[in-house]
């Protein structure tokens, strides 16, 4: 198994990390999948089945059919400590969010009327890390374990090594020094009026990383920590009213509470996740070593991110954000709390950019690092990688997963939760060129709920997946089934080229922008992740695309559009991977003041050669860089027609270029543009879908050894019946049917000629919380 599952670093890079994706699809293989595409199944999940760790792993293996199995250090039980579920999340979970009335209006709503479902947390189930009695690191818990890789290699399984004793990673079960907690910034501040002295005594008090004068009347900034002398700031105020503000970054304190994400590894420091990678990921190698790389596939990290605490920081924010944008960090903390003016913006940006690389770059880099020395691939995620708002959880989903091999999502809550934010991280895997995108489902289980959840993550680009294992009061089937199923599903979709016509920038900058620490909007009532501007309205628009207009998309990101990664080929987007070569014939650039200059450039001359643009809710006119407003604005106004341009018309340019501004989007608005716009859909479905209940019809399109594979979901309570059009002549094609793993030649397929080339029409049935693929050739 081991040159099918491992691959080097240089492959991983390339997209190449599953040699066994190179192999042509067949039925037989679809029928029975291998083991590496089944879902891996944690032991210390669910009820009904706890005990000895080899006991549970054979109902995992024999009972469920799992392709893989997850294990973990055990917690040792006199370091227990009280589980935190209210601390935990601030945030109502259930069927879908429900946020105050001040909160963004693009927030998803629950539905009226629907029964809501609780927290998975609320049940006491936490995660890994429960099943008492073997402690942490201890020979018997290496003893344990080592039956349970013997019983997996014997059985062709692969396994997954979680590393952490409960969650979030970090903490190495409560022994990490408190040296190597998170840091945090913090704000002090005095008033001084003008030609009052103000001293302060560096050498006496804890001393702040910048100490900054500001004129309240026009936001005049001095440097007072740049003009000590010696260990003593000596100043008088001239002219004005001034604030001095003293910032201090220091280390934070336990709160004495599971989880506990103040007492874990500060995962933007390099030396706290090293000891933290001596302390779980060396010790388990020291033991388990020559697992490593044969049954070990995988290592895995949990919440790994900026929550629970907005400020957290790190002195190497400053050096990076210097080199980012040219100015002397000192200066510009002041914006992190409040206006400070026309250096707001871009002073926002780059320190939340530079949190995010940093953070991108540290912990999960060094775990992908130490992965790749010892023979495996590296997954895990952040807390919130879905929400509206990820400044203050994941940073920027795009530079967190910037090089884990195998990115992830939490996948924990009720169904509806999050659904808008998934595409995030799928689109990540996208833009890398990577084969993979993994769930982390725990609560996912042989229910209709469970059904409901893993349709919409296949067609929004999951295809692995960790599960949980629990076992449902209300079950469809046996757990073996739903594993099969997973793993049928799996085996069309890992790996090959994403099909989608239209691509949507990610408006990270707009939101870095927005977001300030206390804000008065950010109130506690308000969840963790969804303090966002209005007009942020990015996954509402990519939910409409691919849920009410059933057009498959690819979020981009503004540095991707500024660099090489996209280039305009034509009147086409291109994302230039070896494998994954997505070809864009629209640009929608969602609701946000902010872009950068190089990254409208880009969209600029994409609408100059010809492609459609298409921008909803606000225009920009704000730069991520300081001093380049003036250049936003010149090219909004070419693109779209300058201040007098009515929303909803098309401006167009000699070159085909078209652009059309939807100041209220909406689905009916959007599909009406595009209309407009000339898009005629990769796959196209005849009139409105309806669907029952609270879910919704998706479908996913790859190409792959030489297939075209149409993954259609159906997460809804009723069937769904539609004629389905496809660009170009399909043939030899056939349904694929992933919960049976039969394949039957459609009958009847049509060939059409359109004014974009040739068309194949053929009827689609999906039934309720089903998914079927069609798989053909195109001649």
């Amino acid at each position: 198994m081991r040159h099918i599952l491992f691959a080097t670093a240089a492959l991983l890079g390339a997209g190449l990390a599953h040699p066994a994706l190179a192999q042509r699809i067949d039925a037989k293989t679809f029928a029975s999948p291998p083991a590496q595409y089944r879902p891996t199944i944690t032991l210390d999940e669910g009820s009904g089945y706890k005990g000895p760790l080899d006991v549970v792993a054979k109902r995992a293996i024999f009972e469920l059919d799992a392709g893989g199995i997850l294990i973990n250090p055990q917690g040792d039980p006199s370091r227990k400590k009280p589980f935190d579920t209210a601390g935990l999340i601030k945030m109502p979970i259930g069927l879908l969010d429900r946020y105050p009335a001040h909160a963004s209006p693009w927030l998803p709503k629950a539905l009226p009327g629907e029964a809501r479902f609780g927290s998975y947390l609320a049940d006491g189930k936490a995660g890994p890390g429960e099943a008492p009695g073997l402690g942490y690191m201890t020979p018997q818990w290496f003893s344990a374990v080592q039956g349970v890789l013997d019983q997996a290699r014997r059985e062709g399984r692969y396994v997954t090594y979680y590393d952490e004793a409960g969650f979030p990673s970090g903490s190495a079960d409560g022994t990490i020094p408190a040296k190597y907690y998170r840091k945090l910034i913090r704000r002090e501040e005095t008033t001084v009026s003008a030609s009052q002295p103000y001293r302060l005594d560096l050498e006496s008090a804890e001393r702040p990383t910048a100490v900054v004068a500001l004129n309240t009347a026009n936001n005049e900034r001095v440097d007072l920590l740049a003009n000590a002398k010696g260990d003593r700031i000596d100043w008088v105020a001239p002219y004005g009213n001034w604030r001095v503000q003293r910032f201090y970054i220091a280390t934070a304190a336990a709160k004495g509470m599971s989880p506990d994400y103040y007492a874990t590894a500060d995962y933007l420091d390099p030396e706290a996740t090293q000891w933290f990678i001596k302390a779980s990921y060396d010790r388990a190698h020291e033991t388990l070593g020559k697992a490593f790389g044969e049954t070990i596939k995988f290592t895995f990290f949990d919440d790994v991110g900026i929550l629970m605490d907005e400020k957290t920081w790190n002195p190497a924010i400053a050096t990076r954000f210097e080199a980012l944008t040219g100015r002397p960090a000192a200066l510009y903390y002041p914006a992190l709390w409040a206006d400070i003016g026309p250096d707001t913006v871009p002073a926002r940006v780059g320190f939340f950019k530079a949190r995010a690389e940093i953070l991108g770059e540290t912990f999960p880099k060094l775990i992908t690092d130490w992965a790749h020395d010892h023979g495996v691939r590296s997954t895990g995620h952040a807390p919130g990688n879905y929400d509206l708002q990820p400044t203050d959880t994941i940073g920027d989903p795009f530079k967190f997963y910037g090089h884990t091999d195998v990115p992830m999502a939490d996948v924990l809550w009720g169904v509806g939760f999050a659904r808008s934010g998934f595409k995030l991280i799928s689109s990540v895997s996208a833009e890398r060129d990577l084969p993979l995108t993994a769930a982390e489902a725990f609560s996912i289980d042989n229910d209709a709920n469970g059904y409901r959840r893993t349709i919409e993550l296949f067609v929004r680009g999951f295809n692995h997946f960790v599960l949980g294992g629990r076992e449902p009061s209300k079950p469809i089937g046996t757990g073996a089934d739903l594993v099969r199923w997973t793993g049928r599903s799996a085996y069309l979709l890992q790996g090959g080229r994403h099909v989608a016509d239209i691509a949507v920038m990610f408006p990270i900058e707009s939101l870095q922008a927005f977001y300030s620490f206390n804000a008065p909007g950010n109130s506690a009532d308000l969840p963790t992740g969804a303090y966002a501007y209005a007009d942020a309205d990015y996954q509402a628009v990519g939910e409409m695309l691919l849920s009410d207009l059933h057009r498959d998309f690819t979020f981009i990101h503004p540095d991707a559009l500024a660099g090489d990664k996209l280039q305009v080929k034509g009147a086409s987007l291109e994302m230039s991977n070896k494998i994954n070569r997505e070809q864009f014939k629209a640009v929608v650039l969602p609701g946000g003041e902010v872009i950068s200059v190089a990254a409208l450039a880009k969209i600029k001359a994409f609408w100059d050669a010809g492609g459609a643009v298409v921008a909803t809710s606000k225009l920009p006119s704000r730069s991520a860089e300081f001093g380049q407003d003036a250049k936003i604005g010149a090219m909004v106004a070419a693109i779209f027609g300058g201040p007098d341009a009515a929303a909803g018309d098309v401006h167009r340019n000699a070159a085909g270029g078209r652009a059309v501004f939807l100041a209220k989007p909406s689905p009916e608005s959007l599909a009406q543009a595009l209309d407009a716009l000339k898009l005629t859909p990769d796959v196209g479905f005849e009139g409105p879908i309806a669907t029952k209940g609270i879910g919704v019809f998706g479908y996913t399109h790859r190409q792959r050894d030489g297939r075209d594979i149409y993954y259609f979901g159906n997460s809804s309570d009723g069937p769904v019946q539609t004629l389905v059009t496809v660009r170009g002549r399909l043939d030899k094609a056939a349904f694929w049917n992933p919960h049976d793993g039969k394949t039957t030649a459609i009958s009847g397929l049509r060939h059409l000629e359109g004014p974009d080339g040739p068309r194949t029409q053929f009827s689609l049935r999906v039934e309720a919380l089903s998914s079927l693929a069609v798989v053909g050739v195109q001649k």
